[in-house]
């Protein structure tokens, strides 16, 4: 049986939010469009609480301004950014964390 649009949107993003790892998707403006149960393990924010926020929410305000310069410009150049970076969680504690920036096309 043949999945109809919406389901078969519904179901990779099931998967991806039964990920252990954190998965956040953000559109061009880093406004946040996905939230992943990952995501809220680690940052402590649920996904009502995160998703329509700009990204810079989850990251100290001193990393604001390489946001834009030292991970945008090489993601839009490559297509992929991997970096550490230093993220703040809800309750306010600093982590380092690894992540990788990934740009999907249309």
């Amino acid at each position: 049986m043949a999945l109809g649009s919406i389901e078969a949107l519904a179901f990779p993003a099931q998967i991806l939010d039964q990920a252990h790892d954190s998965v956040i998707a953000t559109d061009l403006d880093g406004r946040i469009t996905f939230w992943n149960n990952g995501a809220e393990r680690l940052f402590g924010y649920n996904a009502d609480e995160s998703v329509g926020q700009h990204i810079s929410h989850i990251f100290p305000a001193e990393a604001h301004a390489d946001l834009d310069i030292g991970r945008l410009a090489p993601l839009l150049e490559r297509g992929f950014q991997e970096d550490a970076a230093t993220v703040r969680t809800k309750a306010g504690r600093s982590l380092m964390i690894y992540a990788r920036f990934s740009l999907l096309r249309d």
